[in-house]
């Protein structure tokens, strides 16, 4: 995880009811929230230069099969989507 770069608060879909990474461990801080009759609709936190990054790290870091990101959203170095979502960072 780059925190040199924008925070990116991100949402994306996975085909199928699996919203896991294909591989871990996976920098992108990442939740499933929910499911569509034919996708996993999984948010997390990003580290990337711009959008078009952002995507890039999604399916770099375990989503190779992501199209597009349903939201990209620039948020602050110490923003937090709240209390819905743990903290998943080892000294969070």
């Amino acid at each position: 995880m780059d925190t040199s770069k924008q925070k990116w608060w991100v949402r994306w879909y996975v085909p199928g009811t699996d919203s896991r990474p294909v591989s871990v461990p996976t920098p992108v801080e990442w939740w499933c929230s929910g499911y569509s009759d034919t996708h996993s609709i999984n948010c997390g936190i990003v580290y990337a230069d711009d959008e078009g990054a952002a995507l890039s790290e999604v399916q770099a870091n375990g989503w190779p099969e992501c199209e597009s990101l349903d939201f990209c959203e620039a948020v602050a170095p110490d923003w937090r989507p709240g209390s819905r979502f743990p903290d998943q960072r080892e000294d969070g």
